[in-house]
């Protein structure tokens, strides 16, 4: 079949599933599928997606879809949702009408495009957007959906927030249902690239750690020596590499596929710089969740590792490097995995597993305490605050609702109510209701008496 491009002219009148009708604007993109204009609908500013007629022939599939979408609404805000079905007089296509992807937004494969167009955010943004994009598919799960296709081209970031937009809903499909893609080279499961399986929940879990492992690590999580001797990648190669014999560039039993000095450099030292919670997620996931599915981590876990990872963050004073610290970090100590300098830590609070760094305006959340499952909405308990005339003095405020209950060092007891602060100093115990937390690491210069105030 012989593509075709369905050109609308700027002006030009359309009618919607619901009653109402729009005028097409000018043109935003266009793509494989189709193309994306500008529409006026009863004042308001919205997105067209428009497809090419011989992919509206093709899939036979996608207009029920669509209008299934339309009726079920998303399962996230941040998801660019299909708002209505579109239809134009004479045309042998059709589209849908969706938000407009916000100005303050970026395509996330600018993450890997060169200056002047590349953009480079802190660690702690790319963590926020990985936890971002777990949370909307855990939603996106939930309701019997499967992406199907994720990849670089479906997500916009806020840089400086973290905060993501997800659009190319065209191709979600109800999970077990046949959709109208296999997926993105790179980014399919081996199954799927074998041919062996359709695209589900559970080959979403793969590719979404793929790009995780993209997005913090600017590298592709199967790219090792094999890859990097390979003097000409055609298909077969591509085939076996990412869905016959797939091997993780840090594979714990197999140095087969590992990495190359001067090649790997950069993605190793981020790799020794990142919490064992991290590295315990995309060694599973990359290893035994390469042939089964049932080993790849779900979204909650992810949620709660990238959420420590986010406050975990340091970052080396010569040299800039970030490092996410956990109690293993804090016992051996922390050098930079780039230059080899002393990377001081802020004060911790001790619960028994990695601890919470006490880092100024740092929230404090009862789950944190057990180390378990982020709950949604949970509020915060406590909060890091400066002192504001010297910011090297740090207080512990309460912010819930629950009084606690203190022990300096020397056994002085003390009581801090809601809306008051506690002094952050060594060897201080806080009992927050549920679970008992001990600071420790308080710079000597900070450290004095504590008390509430």
């Amino acid at each position: 079949m012989t593509p075709t491009r369905d050109v609308l002219a700027r002006g030009q009148p359309l009618r919607l599933l619901s009653g109402g009708a729009g005028t097409v604007g000018e043109l935003l993109g266009s793509g494989g599928q189709g193309s994306v204009y500008a529409v006026d609908t009863a004042g308001r500013r919205l997105a067209l997606k428009w497809y090419h007629p011989h992919v509206a022939l093709a899939d036979v599939t996608l207009r029920a879809r669509i209008a299934r979408m339309v009726r079920q609404g998303p399962p996230a805000p941040n998801f660019v949702w299909p708002l209505d079905f579109a239809e134009i007089a004479g045309s042998p296509s059709f589209g849908y009408i969706m938000p407009v992807i916000s100005s303050d937004r970026r395509e996330l494969k600018d993450l890997f495009a060169p200056p002047p167009r590349g953009i480079n955010p802190s660690l702690y943004i790319r963590a926020a957007a990985c936890f971002d994009i777990a949370t909307s598919f855990q939603r996106l799960h939930a309701t019997g959906y499967c992406y199907q296709d994720i990849n670089f081209g479906g997500f916009f970031i806020d840089a400086e927030r973290g905060t993501i937009q997800i659009c190319d809903a065209d191709n979600i499909a109800i999970d077990g249902e046949p959709g109208g893609v296999y997926g993105t080279r790179k980014f399919m499961a081996p199954e799927v690239v074998r041919r062996e399986a359709l695209p589900s929940t559970k080959t979403d879990l793969y590719s979404m750690a793929v790009l995780f492992f993209y997005m913090i690590f600017n590298w592709h999580p199967l790219d090792g020596r094999r890859e990097a001797q390979a003097s000409i990648m055609d298909q077969a190669l591509e085939r076996k590499l990412y869905g016959e014999e797939p091997c993780f560039l840090f594979d714990p039993h197999s140095d087969a596929n590992g990495p190359v000095p001067k090649v790997h450099d950069w993605v190793v030292a981020r790799w020794a710089a990142m919490t064992d919670r991290m590295r315990t997620l995309f060694t599973r996931v990359f290893t035994q969740g390469l042939s089964r599915v049932q080993d790849r981590p779900i979204e909650s876990e992810w949620r709660s590792a990238l959420a420590h990872l986010r406050e975990s963050i340091v970052d080396c004073p010569a040299c800039g490097f970030s490092h996410g610290v956990d109690g293993a970090m804090v016992q051996r100590g922390c050098s930079c995995v780039s230059c080899g300098a002393a990377v001081p830590l802020p004060p911790q609070l001790n619960f028994g597993r990695d601890p919470l760094l006490l880092t100024p305006r740092r929230k404090i959340f009862e789950y944190q305490m057990g180390g378990g499952y982020i709950v949604n909405e949970e509020p915060p308990v406590g909060s890091v605050e400066s002192h504001p005339r010297d910011p090297a003095i740090l207080g512990l405020q309460n912010v819930g609702k629950a009084v606690w209950a203190a022990r300096t060092a020397d056994g002085t007891k003390m009581t801090i109510a809601p809306g008051k602060t506690v002094r952050v100093v060594d060897g201080i115990a806080v009992n927050f209701g549920l679970r008992e937390g001990t600071v420790s690491g308080v710079p000597s210069a900070a450290a004095s008496l504590g008390s509430a105030a």
